[in-house]
């Protein structure tokens, strides 16, 4: 395929995408100049969010839970971008290819939280897919400036997607519903969970390393009827954690996000 008058190999399986990002098929050699010529035009009734060349930055805000050292890469980690050292919930950083010796910030970057088993999250920066707004847990690309001067700020007033929600969400799942409020809590989370058919439970709240913080019941319930539980998360630190409910015919998880 032909993009500004270089020929690509693409695998079929992305003809689709490309074309939708300014390719045109066939080599460069076998199209008029014309053809390659595929600088899209700004989007100025999306507040410049149309990325025309390789974004140079990206702006990014850290869900997760405070206290976290962020090692963070281009190129799967070969070229180190940013180091972070206890981030909190809710901050805010700017990755910028020029720290790794870098024009723009390469087909993916890749994050790391240390001493965790997440491995490398990747997060694409590159026009064809836009990162803008997207939540890669822990992570929420809020920004981003690309080598044509393009910028785009898309920041907002919430953590955005499941994380917090404006309204209480309903999980159900073998056969078990597990509703929780308020999200984001501040002193207290209240839980309600509720069978199908009577059997053991049990419920417990976890952190984002799997680690159990608390078990809020564990025995008998009766079909249909909805129990009530409220758990203190004034020692919790901000960030993301889980309400697990265990039943015999399978797990229902709900995220829910602590926020002082």
């Amino acid at each position: 395929m032909c993009f500004d008058g270089v020929t690509y190999c693409v695998s079929t399986d992305h003809v689709d995408k490309k074309l939708g990002c300014g390719y045109t098929l066939g080599p460069c050699d076998a199209q008029q100049t014309e053809a390659c010529d595929n600088t899209p035009e700004p989007d100025t009734t999306a507040n410049n969010c149309v990325c025309t060349g390789g974004l140079t930055s990206i702006t990014v805000r850290y869900l997760g839970a405070s206290g976290q050292d962020l090692d963070i890469f281009a190129k799967k980690c070969s070229v180190p971008l940013i180091s972070i050292t206890s981030a909190s919930t809710g901050d805010t950083f700017v990755v910028n290819a020029s720290d790794g010796g870098l024009s723009y910030l390469r087909n993916h970057t890749y994050f790391r939280l240390t001493g965790t088993d997440y491995g490398s999250i990747r997060i694409p920066t590159n026009c064809c897919d836009n990162p803008i707004g997207r939540v890669f847990f822990p992570f929420e690309v809020i920004g981003w400036i690309d080598t044509d001067s393009n910028v785009c700020d898309g920041s907002v007033e919430r953590i955005v997607n499941d994380y917090i929600a404006p309204e209480i969400s309903l999980v159900e799942k073998a056969g078990a519903q597990l509703t929780e409020y308020p999200n984001p809590a501040e002193n207290h989370a209240t839980f309600e969970f509720s069978v199908m058919e009577s059997a053991n439970v049990s419920l417990s709240v976890l952190d984002l390393s799997g680690k159990v913080i608390g078990v809020l019941f564990d025995g008998n319930m009766k079909a249909a009827q909805t129990h009530t539980m409220t758990f203190d998360v004034t020692h919790l630190q901000s960030g993301i954690y889980f309400a697990r409910l265990i039943t015999p015919n399978g797990i229902v998880k709900k995220k829910f996000v602590v926020l002082k």
